[in-house]
């Protein structure tokens, strides 16, 4: 199956597409001029370095003609705490340049299926304590906004050109690999314990953490399934942010100082039983467990 992958690159895009090439899948990575090439694999792909101005990602798509494109966009591996607008509009950019891509591609008759890679984020403040797929979008955060609107935007794309449209809505992507200063929460966490960051989550804030193979796994099924749907890709072991800071104290050695700004969210949980039960997905890698075959013992930090 040929995939185009866009989005930014980082240890967990990195993980994803080697995956994702494992699996037998032809690779091909499109990335905006403001991203930098920093994918590191022995794995065969093809890049793109393209502006979404003009007609550059239409005619890249068109000389690739790929099955599927899948879009995490530069986002996604972020955590809560991070967020800047001009990289989100340049974000929304590059996705209505890639969806008016695929609708000129729909009108030649070149059928390529659209996978939104979204975040649980677009739940936002709710009064609702566990949340389906149904449930109403009320995003607080930047980050949650920003996926909102995509999601809005391949809607409207997808119903006026006949576009077909999957959505995984991601809870708290994790790997093996961490770096200082990096946006992903794991990351955030041990700059936080290691006193590099003064950003810290609130002690009872509940994570959902999903590995980055268990996300393969389910952007596979989805593929091979081929049904346009909404699905929430959301780890089923919770953990709090107190229990995480513990693990990493407890590895380094460490404890972590007292004080710092404070990032409070509500707790909402994500539910993952129609992903579950429509497409027989489960995730297997617990957060936990890698602490305890000491994959996080010695840390290398990924620059």
């Amino acid at each position: 199956m040929k995939v185009v992958y866009i989005g930014g690159q980082n240890p967990l895009s990195e993980a994803l597409i080697e995956r994702m090439i494992k699996e037998g899948n032809d690779m091909y990575v499109i990335s905006d001029s403001s991203y930098k090439r920093k994918i590191k694999t022995v794995f065969q792909y093809r890049f793109y370095q393209v502006t979404p101005k003009g007609d550059a990602i239409q005619r890249v798509l068109r000389s690739i003609a790929p099955d599927w494109v899948l879009f995490a966009g530069g986002k996604l591996m972020d955590s809560a705490l991070s967020g800047h607008f001009e990289e989100n509009v340049a974000e929304m950019t590059l996705l209505s340049s890639v969806l008016r891509a695929l609708s000129c591609m729909e009108n030649e008759r070149t059928k390529v299926k659209m996978l939104l890679l979204s975040s649980t984020e677009v739940y936002g403040n709710t009064e609702e304590k566990s949340l389906d797929e149904k449930a109403l979008l009320c995003p607080a955060s930047e980050k949650g906004i920003l996926y909102a609107q995509e999601e809005r935007m391949l809607e409207l794309y997808g119903y006026q050109s006949g576009i077909d449209t999957v959505v995984l809505r991601v809870s708290d992507l994790f790997c093996e690999k961490v770096s200082e200063g990096g946006s992903d929460f794991l990351s955030e966490a041990f700059d936080t314990v290691l006193g590099v960051s003064d950003q810290r989550m609130a002690q009872e804030q509940l994570l959902q953490p999903l590995h980055v193979s268990d996300l393969a796994d389910a952007v596979k099924r989805v593929m091979d399934a081929g049904r346009q749907s909404v699905y929430n890709a959301v780890g089923s072991f919770t953990i709090s942010a107190q229990e995480l800071y513990a693990l990493i104290e407890n590895k380094l050695g460490v404890k972590m100082l007292q004080g710092g700004e404070v990032a409070v969210q509500k707790q909402v949980l994500a539910e993952n039983d129609r992903l579950k039960r429509e497409l027989e997905w489960t995730d297997f890698k617990q957060l936990k467990d890698l602490f305890a075959e000491n994959i996080y013992k010695v840390i290398v930090y990924c620059l």
